[in-house]
């Protein structure tokens, strides 16, 4: 795969842009869209309108197998493209949120460390930034917030909107700068790790990584629990689910997104329906939000 924002130019249509992700080596997944009554899902509780994923499995379905891509598509023509990052791509994404002060935080660590690399930048339908960087190889996870407030990375397990997707706004993403992407940068990298220890000379800021892989180890134990749920339970075990990591996303130490977009694909692995993995998983997290541990 070469490195060079071509790949990643919008072009006619969603069917063009993922198979030219694909054939990147970039797996992708179709992800519903954005109608004029909301979400493509058509649950009026989506928490997550535009950006969840339309097959069974999610971002696990993901592939760069050109023909599935084209069937995908064939078959939801308009669907909005997910494009998993981390070790399978080799991207990892820094993804800047102006609503919850990702500006301000940017600027704060430009200030610290120097400006980012002039890399790949996408414009986002709600006037943010996507940051794309390559990695070495090693498994740079997900991180909500850890770089700041509105600041997020999108490392192993997450994945990003691409261009030319629809946003809940009605505006699209877009290449806000067609550059050859640039190796994530090594501060950067160490900012996104989380300690294997503390002792007591850490700074009490920095204690936030024990509740980060508390709250990772919850989050993996809660997705697995859903999925093995037999039936006859398998509603009240995502309901519970999507409660109890509701409450962890009302504390700060997860995504809304990463939870949601998690549990509707476990959901339905066990065997419920979307719409129905939807409405719990939304009514779920929204009550458990409300009461944040």
């Amino acid at each position: 795969m070469t490195n060079t924002a071509h790949q990643v130019t919008a072009t006619a249509t969603p069917m063009s842009d993922a198979i030219g992700y694909a054939a990147s080596g970039w797996p992708v997944f179709p992800v519903h869209t954005i109608r004029s009554s909301g979400c493509a899902c058509r649950s009026p509780q989506c928490s997550s309108p535009g950006k969840h994923p339309i097959v069974k499995n999610g971002l696990k379905a993901a592939t760069t197998d050109l023909e599935q891509v084209r069937r995908w598509w064939s078959r939801w023509p308009d669907a909005n493209i997910g494009i998993c990052t981390g070790v399978q791509s080799k991207l990892v994404v820094v993804d800047v949120d102006p609503e919850h002060g990702g500006l301000a935080s940017l600027s704060s660590l430009i200030k610290d460390h120097g400006s980012l690399p002039k890399t790949l930048t996408i414009g986002t339908g709600s006037d943010g930034l996507h940051f794309y960087f390559t990695h070495k190889g090693d498994d740079i996870r997900n991180s909500a917030g850890r770089l700041g407030p509105g600041l997020d990375v999108r490392g192993g397990g997450g994945y990003v909107i691409a261009p030319p997707s629809l946003h809940a706004s009605g505006k699209r993403y877009f290449v806000a700068a067609d550059l050859p992407i640039e190796p994530i940068p090594e501060w950067l990298v160490e900012m996104t790790r989380v300690p294997t220890h503390e002792t007591t000379q850490v700074p009490p800021v920095v204690r936030v990584s024990t509740t980060d892989r508390w709250a990772t180890a919850a989050f993996a134990s809660e997705v697995r629990t859903v999925e093995q749920a037999p039936e006859g339970v398998r509603n009240e075990t995502l309901n519970r689910a999507a409660f109890k990591l509701g409450q962890i996303v009302g504390s700060g130490a997860l995504h809304e997104l990463d939870v949601t977009t998690a549990l509707i694909s476990a959901g339905m692995e066990a065997g419920l329906s979307e719409n129905e993995c939807c409405a719990t998983v939304n009514s779920g997290v929204r009550a458990g939000v409300a009461k944040p541990r």
